[in-house]
């Protein structure tokens, strides 16, 4: 068995059984005071490999290890010597004596000094490796400086003389470039004409329509204000519709009550003539009785009623006078009350509209000033407009501008970081396949495709975006490509895609007829070898080019072929008629360009990068600032034109409103002019009031004198009565009461029937005015429908003249809107072709400049190829055959040593220069870094001869070592043996325990359950042992949570299983009863007593129970400062 497989093998033990588990010659084992028993405190690291096995000196057919130290300190012939080192004991050797020869001494401490002097003979090897490694490094390093030097200066030869062909060949071609640049400007200069004779005809367009626009807008605010002006008189004269259809109501209101008053007065008045009716025909009846009482006692009155004939023929006159004076006050003051009723009515008319034309004066004159604010406000707000309006455009042009610059950086910066990206990772997998053809490994790797040829600047964008698989790698076959891409996986040094020469097809790649001549991308390649022209044809065949979009559409889709064709600024049309492009970036650097810019033209340098994003982040600041600043401007504006036309409405509204306000101030005045004509009728009104009021005061004079005269007479005439009265008795004065109360009653009711009769007149006055003023407003309503219903026809007119006006405004608009943007257009393609026209006019002036240094560079490119054919010539080569002579020349390291001078060829400077892209720069700095490095070396290269020898010691060394390591795993194995049989035993008595515990504890208590169980299930040893019981109607517990008198069984039922599995003669047992009842002590004394067939038991006891099973007692007492004993023999038990 080999180190190597010994080792692997004790890598699969379990560390936790056997200490031989892991695997190497560095040990962590116990100090020497440690015993060989004890356990290494942490677990030992992954590298150790021998460990002392913790055997007991007891165990069988295990021998016994002696003295480590005493052994290694006597240095037998079996030692060897290693790189100088004193002699040390073979491994071999040491076993054999630590297996055979037994010693007082511990294994653990023998195998740790093999450790120990393992380490020192590894170490001295190890460093031996080192210096011989430094030198095969230093020589290795010396060598790749030689062929790196060599292949430097070689290569800048070659470069240079390309160079020096590739300028030569620029001159040539600026030279002819210039001829054919002023036919292009001439061109430029007359489509420059054209787009201004374009740009003249679409403002004179535009201006037209502005003016329409102009035109339309006046028309719009015309119709606009008279939609106003109706909408208000609309509302004007709906409200009013609404107030008349108010008053009409309660008139009708009001009619109606009173009709219904006027009747029930006249049936009121009615039925008071028949109850007068009624009481004079009872009154008839009464004086008839009285006057018959009263001729019983003419005889005694007949005195008093002639004196009262005579009184009442006197009071006659003056009676009937009386109510002619009454009824004379009655009409006069009804008909006064009729005249101020009518003058109260004339003047709270004038008073209302006194009133009416007082509120309409201050709504008028609030209106007006609203209407001076609001002009002030617009005044003030146009100004505003017109004042910030240019700064609101400046800003936004400042905005976009901030925004351009923005964009444009951050394509720049996100161009930039790309392109790094895409070149890093390009160029690793193609720096890793160039190495592995400087290898030797494969022959046929060219390198990418698109620097395998290269093309005129300006077709930069159109091949990077047509191109297709310019990114792809060119080799020679199948097995090259296979080759790559396994040492790309095999290194995962990333992904890439091959195209074969072999297998391309042959293509037809002469010239072909394109529409409008339009040139094809693969004819503007110059591939740098002819042999590449398939790859570049297989990539894009038939693309061609079109300087615009416009031209890319009509040569792709125009004719009965169909194209695919890239334009200049790279958008693709392809075949099927899809188009890609836009974006806000472009594809460039696909190939290497005329202009000798190579696809790390476009690189950036970090600190540049840098720099424009500290540009990037300022110029977000400023953008956000501005834009801040734009949108409250905009926002002022945009609510400042939004409020003129509002305040334009609320203008003009106002306006409306007090010209109605006007009218109605005015028809209120004529109003008052006609009042004004009814002051004769109110004074008239007035002095008729005054005169019934002068013949009211008269009449109630006159009344005053005729009730004195009347008063007078009728007290004598009652005095008269009342002595008849006396003298008739109760009868008389009864009946005449009768009488006098009918006449009261007809008074009364006389009186109430004349107010109503009064009432009744008022309300068939005021019913005939209400009668009228119904007929009136009735009239008015339709006057004022016919009304609204004209201005909502003028209205509806207005609003869809509006809304044909603003569609039309819209249309025109839009046509502007187009004008506009053709315009825009326009002056976008001026200023294209003027700096097309600049850009050209300055890049013939460049070239003339860059023909001149062209020719400068020449000269110094041909001192450049001079000094580099010297510096290849005058390397010297080391001769190593003398250093390396114990080396195989099989070995692939010995190829790596010799160093004989490189056999370059031109083509092989081709692929490197031309295919890999190789940066001379970069190789020179390569050559100085190896000539540093190698100078910083300090190394003994004599060390080399002898190396040989002492690596085959060691080896030696090694395997004895391996072989001990096999010893020492047959002892692990023997150990392994052990413990599994100490399981395996003591698993068998744990389950006869148990089970017997089982049966023991039942019976004992009678029903109960015990179990013992591992703490640790996969280790026995590790936890220890669960004792759990369930007494009889309780539930599990451990044994610590149990009772007395429960330990006490429990115990004794493990105590009784465990004699069971190894039973004694002899048991001795201490009050084992003291906690338990009398149930429990029988229980146990019985079992105790079934048990004595087989061995004897000792109990001491103080329970009955147990006393009463045993055959004998004895018991202890103290005499005299003695103990003795008495023994009872229990004969009833032995005879039973």
């Amino acid at each position: 068995m080999d180190m190597h497989s010994t080792l692997s093998h004790l890598d699969e033990l379990d560390p936790s059984i056997d200490p031989l588990a892991n695997s190497s010659f560095h040990s962590h084992s116990h100090s020497p005071s440690e015993s060989p028993s004890q356990k290494p405190v942490s677990d030992p690291p992954q590298n150790q490999l021998l460990k002392t096995p913790p055997l007991a000196a007891s165990e069988p057919n295990v021998p016994l290890i002696g003295n480590a130290p005493k052994l290694l300190d006597q240095h037998d012939s079996t030692n060897v010597s290693v790189f100088g080192l004193d002699p040390v004991p073979s491994p071999r050797k040491l076993a054999e004596k630590l297996l055979f020869q037994p010693t007082d001494s511990s294994p653990r401490l023998v195998i740790d000094k093999l450790e120990r002097i393992f380490k020192i003979t590894e170490k001295q090897h190890n460093d031996l490796i080192s210096r011989k490694e430094q030198a095969i490094e230093y020589l290795i390093l010396e060598k790749k400086l030689k062929q790196e030097t060599a292949r430097y200066w070689y290569l800048t030869h070659y470069s240079e003389t390309l160079q020096l062909e590739k300028y030569s060949s620029k001159l040539q071609e600026l030279n002819h470039r210039i001829k054919g640049d002023n036919s292009f400007i001439e061109e430029a200069k007359r489509k420059i004409e054209n787009l201004k004779k374009k740009k003249s005809k679409l403002s004179e367009s535009l201006n037209s329509k502005t003016d329409e626009i102009i035109t339309l807008r006046k028309k719009f605010k015309s119709v606009e204000r008279e939609q106003v002006s109706a909408r208000e008189s609309l509302r004007i004269t709906t409200k009013k519709s609404e107030n008349l259809e108010k008053t009409l109501e309660n008139n009708k209101k009001s009619l109606n009550t009173n009709e219904n008053e006027l009747k029930d007065l006249n049936s009121k008045i009615k039925d008071l003539e028949e109850s007068i009716s009624e009481v004079n025909r009872n009154l008839v009846t009464e004086v008839s009785k009285l006057d018959e009482l009263k001729a019983k006692l003419s005889s005694h009155t007949k005195t008093y009623s002639d004196q009262i004939d005579k009184l009442q023929q006197k009071l006659e006159p003056w009676k009937t006078k009386l109510d002619k004076n009454k009824s004379e006050y009655n009409i006069k003051k009804a008909e006064t009350e009729l005249l101020e009723n009518q003058l109260e009515q004339i003047l709270n008319e004038s008073n209302n509209l006194k009133a009416i034309i007082v509120n309409k004066e201050d709504q008028l004159k609030l209106n007006s000033s609203k209407i001076e604010a609001l002009v002030d406000k617009k005044s003030v707000t146009q100004e505003n407009i017109q004042r910030h309006t240019p700064n609101f455009e400046v800003a936004g042009k400042e905005l976009k501008r901030l925004e351009f610059e923005i964009k444009e950086l951050g394509d720049k910066i996100e161009d930039a970081r790309n392109k790094a990206s895409s070149s890093e990772s390009q160029n690793k997998v193609l720096n890793a396949l160039n190495k592995l053809q400087q290898s030797g490994r494969i022959t046929g790797f060219y390198g990418r495709l698109g620097d395998l040829g290269s093309i005129d600047d300006k077709y930069d964008i159109a091949v990077s975006t047509g191109g297709g698989s310019l990114n792809d790698f060119v080799v020679e076959t199948v097995e090259d490509a296979q080759t790559c891409i396994q040492y790309l996986r095999q290194n995962r040094l990333g992904f890439g895609k091959f195209i074969v020469l072999q297998k391309l097809r042959k293509f037809n790649l002469n010239k072909i007829n394109t529409p409008e001549n339009t040139p094809r991308l693969f004819d503007l390649i110059k591939p740098i070898d002819a042999k590449f022209a398939p790859a570049f044809y297989s990539s894009m065949y038939d693309t061609l080019v079109a300087p615009n979009l416009t031209v890319a559409n009509r040569v792709a889709l125009g004719g009965s072929r169909r194209w695919r064709v890239v334009t200049l600024d790279g958008k693709l049309v392809d075949v099927s008629g899809t188009m890609s492009g836009g974006g806000n970036r472009v594809n460039r650097g696909g190939m290497k360009l005329s202009s000798n810019a190579s696809q790390f033209v476009n690189l950036v340098s970090a600190q540049q990068l840098k720099e424009w994003k500290d540009e990037l982040e300022d110029k977000e600041k400023r953008y956000n600032v501005a834009e801040d600043q734009y949108r409250k401007m905009d926002q002022l504006l945009r609510k400042s034109q939004e409020d003129i036309p509002r305040m334009s409405a609320e203008i003009q509204t106002l306006k409306m409103e007090n010209t109605t306000l006007k009218d109605e101030i005015e028809d209120t005045k004529a109003r008052m002019n006609d009042w004004t004509s009814k002051s004769s009728q109110i004074t008239l009104l007035q002095e008729k009031i005054e005169k019934n009021s002068k013949s009211m005061q008269k009449i109630n004079k006159d009344r005053a004198k005729l009730e004195e005269t009347s008063t007078l007479l009728q007290s004598q005439i009652d005095e008269l009565q009342q002595k008849i009265i006396d003298t008739g008795g109760i009868r008389l004065k009864t009946q005449t009461n009768k009488v006098q109360s009918l006449k009261d009653e007809i008074q009364l009711k006389s009186e109430i029937k004349q107010n109503d009769e009064l009432r009744v007149t008022k309300l068939q006055n005021q019913n005939q005015k209400l009668v009228k003023l119904i007929e009136q407003s009735g009239l008015q309503l339709e006057e004022i429908s016919q009304t609204i219903t004209q201005l909502t026809h003028e209205l509806d007119t207005k609003t869809k003249e509006a809304k044909t006006l603003g569609t039309d405004i819209e249309k025109l608009d839009g046509e502007k809107d187009r004008i506009s943007f053709e315009i825009n257009e326009t002056n976008d393609q001026l200023e294209v072709e003027d700096s097309t026209l600049r850009e050209k006019s300055d890049l013939i002036a460049s070239k003339i400049k860059e023909i001149e240094k062209i020719e400068t560079v020449i000269r110094k490119i041909q001192i450049e190829i001079d000094h580099a054919r010297e510096s290849f010539n005058n390397i010297e080569y080391r001769d190593v055959h003398p250093l390396i002579s114990w080396m195989a020349e099989d070995d692939p390291l010995f190829s790596q040593l010799i160093q004989e001078k490189p056999s370059f060829d031109e083509e092989y400077a081709g692929r490197e220069i031309k295919s890999k892209g190789c940066d001379l720069k970069k190789l020179g700095e390569d050559v100085d870094n190896l000539k540093k490095e190698l100078s910083d070396l300090t190394v003994n290269l004599d060390i080399l001869p002898s190396f040989g020898s002492k690596e085959q010691e060691f080896q030696t060394f090694k395997s004895e070592l391996e072989e001990a390591a096999t010893k020492l795993h047959e002892i692990k194995e023997r150990g392994e043996e052990l413990n599994e049989r100490r399981h395996s035993e003591f698993s068998e008595g744990f389950n006869q325990i148990s089970s017997t515990l089982k049966s023991m504890y039942h019976l004992i208590t009678a029903g109960g359950m015990a179990e013992l169980e591992y703490s640790d299930s996969h280790d026995a040893f590790s936890e220890g042992i669960v004792f759990s019981v369930m007494p009889p109607k309780k539930s599990w517990r451990t044994i610590s949570n149990l009772s007395g008198g429960e330990k006490t069984l429990a115990s004794l039922a493990l105590v009784f299983a465990l004699h069971h599995y190894k039973p004694t003669p002899l048991y001795v047992m201490d009050e084992i009863d003291a906690a338990l009842d009398f149930k429990n002590v029988s229980i146990v004394a019985n079992y105790i007593k079934s048990r004595t067939k087989n061995a004897q038991f000792i109990v001491i006891s103080l329970r009955n129970n147990m006393f009463e099973l045993a055959e004998s007692l004895i018991g202890i007492y103290k005499v005299n400062n003695m103990t003795k004993s008495a023994t009872l023999i229990n004969r009833d038990l032995i005879g039973k």
